[in-house]
């Protein structure tokens, strides 16, 4: 509660949970629990912003605060009581609690993919002895909330090749199908990442980042690798210690594996400039800093060195302690208040709901009928760049004239930044708000685009975000593509910045 204590006092809804989340479950019900979100599974988020969403849409907000603060200390107390060979796991439990990660990660819905990452943690360090079933049934749930599923599959296969037991053997098949799945639903929907494996040449010096960060934030990162590499050393000699039995010896390994493909993936996912600029808590951190609470446990109870974990631990706690994060009251946008407007769209089908953006806040439109909502198709599920449905929340009334006159709209400006591409359309007065779909039509296809709506003087205005594999696409995709605006079925408005859209719309 104190990592995010605004969103007790002023609960508001957050990016994808408002921006996918909700539309998709008022539009298709828990039958949307199989939808990705971003490319990925996120089955425990979804059903949480399901149960949240039956106390009432007024209620959401808050609702699903409390239920995503149940599901998280759920995850940590796992630690403490399920059966793993994690050498005092309450103490575990209390480090994981209490370590310096990121704020972002607590009393979201959909940040809950980190949490449930937590119980693939513990398939990985379960006692293969016991409670098979119930740990297949673990790995199954939380492989298809959480994308690290995929990271932990050479984990247990090389756990079963040294243990050689049937069960580490059948979580191995079990994690991967799961971890199919995941990768086979981040390809299709291009969400892979723009980084390239080249990048995985720093990850020695991130890694001894990451962990002198782990032990503050405010080391320069410079002193930041250096404690860290220091930390590493340390945390090494149990893995060069003959006596400890294989057993623990492998768990611990485990948890090392943990630690450096968490810092990989987060290579690969940013790439290396973007990381090695991180100086502070993020997500991305997240299961770094888990895994580093854990080895820190474990290396004193294997190697009786208590007098230095117990330092080493309260300079995290010290360091959790500034881990904190408000509502960005800077921008002026609190209190922001849910259940007012929830409460006119729940009596007149219309009106708008304010989704949290970190560094803004954006109105969504809501339907007047949300069965009749359509589904969106990913940009980069069309290889030739045919047309692409974006975001279908924004649908905003159903009362459409018989028809409205074909005209040509404005976008405002264009700009390509790296990989990235932002447009600012202008649908104009006459419009309204009777505009029904978006289609951005170019002669290749994003990995990720989005339509977002913008304040501002005028008419409707939106803003079109599309990310592409380089800056060479992006920029060709801007000198050549065009957005049109249906309405019953029929292109009602036009833009382009070299006026081709009747051509490529016909194509």
């Amino acid at each position: 509660m104190l990592r995010q204590p605004d969103q007790w006092r002023h609960p508001v809804v957050w990016i994808e949970d408002g921006t996918q989340v909700l539309p998709d479950l008022l539009a298709r019900g828990i039958a949307s629990l199989a939808d990705p979100v971003n490319g990925y599974l996120v089955v425990c988020s979804k059903l949480i912003s399901w149960i949240a969403l039956q106390f009432g849409l007024p209620n959401y907000a808050i609702a699903s605060t409390v239920l995503t603060l149940i599901a998280s200390t759920l995850c940590f107390t796992a630690i403490a009581f399920a059966p793993t060979r994690l050498r005092h796991a309450r103490w575990c439990a209390l480090a994981a609690a209490l370590a310096p990660v990121g704020p972002e990660t607590f009393v979201s819905p959909i940040y809950l993919l980190w949490h449930t990452g937590i119980l693939l943690l513990l398939v990985l360090v379960w006692d293969p002895s016991r409670h098979t079933v119930w740990r297949g049934a673990v790995l199954v749930f939380a492989g298809l909330s959480s994308p690290l599923v995929a990271f932990l599959l050479p984990l247990l296969a090389l756990r079963w090749l040294i243990l050689r037991h049937r069960s580490d053997l059948a979580c191995t098949a079990i994690c991967l199908l799961v971890a199919a799945c995941q990768i086979y639903l981040a390809h299709r929907m291009g969400d892979t990442g723009g980084a390239t494996p080249d990048n995985l040449e720093y990850l020695p010096v991130l890694l001894a980042t990451v962990c002198g960060q782990f032990l503050s934030f405010a080391l320069p990162p410079t002193w930041a690798a250096i404690c860290g590499g220091m930390l590493l050393a340390w945390l090494a000699l149990p893995l060069l210690d003959q006596r400890i039995p294989r057993d623990d010896r492998t768990n611990y390994l485990s948890l090392v594996g943990i630690l450096v493909l968490s810092v990989a993936a987060m290579l690969l996912r940013v790439g290396h400039t973007e990381a090695l600029q991180f100086h502070g808590p993020n997500r991305y951190y997240f299961f770094a800093l888990i895994a580093l609470a854990w080895l820190v446990v474990q290396h004193a109870s294997l190697k009786s060195r208590w007098f230095v974990a117990i330092p080493l631990l309260l300079a995290v706690l010290a360091n959790s302690l500034h881990q904190y994060r408000l509502h960005n009251p800077a921008q002026d946008i609190l209190p922001l208040k849910w259940s007012a407007p929830a409460q006119i769209v729940k009596a007149t089908g219309q009106g708008s709901l304010p989704v949290f953006m970190l560094d803004r806040v954006v109105n969504l439109d809501v339907p007047l009928d949300v069965s009749l909502f359509k589904r969106g198709r990913s940009c980069a599920a069309h290889a030739a760049g045919a047309r692409c449905v974006i975001h279908p929340w924004i649908i905003a009334h159903t009362d459409y004239p018989p028809a409205i006159p074909r005209r040509d709209g404005a976008i405002v400006s264009t700009s390509v930044q790296g990989q990235d591409l932002w447009a600012r359309l202008d649908l104009g007065h006459n419009i309204g708000d009777r505009y029904r779909e978006f289609h951005v039509v170019g002669k290749l296809a994003p990995l990720d685009m989005e339509v977002l709506p913008f304040a501002g003087d005028g008419g409707p205005l939106f803003e079109l975000h599309a990310t592409f594999g380089s800056a060479d696409d992006a920029a060709r995709f801007a000198s050549s593509y065009c957005v049109a605006v249906v309405t019953d079925g029929k292109p009602a408005l036009l833009a382009s910045p070299n006026r081709e859209c009747d051509a490529l719309l016909t194509h």
